[in-house]
């Protein structure tokens, strides 16, 4: 379970999480290239510990996401990105 500070971090992209700051990285520079990725870059994800099939995982997320904001922008949605707490706060109290 991650806090409200390590939220904050990880929606800046970074963590104090040494596994979760290199997938955060890493997925920032799988953006920022379009997939072109460094070997480099690809390196520090796999010595974070992270697999090829876990990787492939940072990148799905990553195209969903653009994809998503893709069809959001063209569609003009009003997007409501951070819902009422409250609505969180009911959700977990029933988990």
């Amino acid at each position: 379970r991650l806090d409200d500070d390590e939220i904050a971090r990880n929606r800046g992209g970074s963590s104090n999480d040494t596994r979760r700051a290199a997938a955060l990285a890493f997925a920032r520079e799988v953006a920022l290239t379009r997939g072109k990725v460094s070997d480099c870059a690809l390196d520090a994800v796999r010595v974070a510990g992270f697999t090829d099939g876990q990787i492939l995982e940072i990148v799905a997320v990553v195209v969903l996401f653009t994809m998503s904001n893709y069809f959001n922008n063209v569609m003009k949605t009003d997007i409501d990105v951070f819902p009422n707490k409250g609505v969180w706060s009911v959700a977990e109290q029933s988990a």
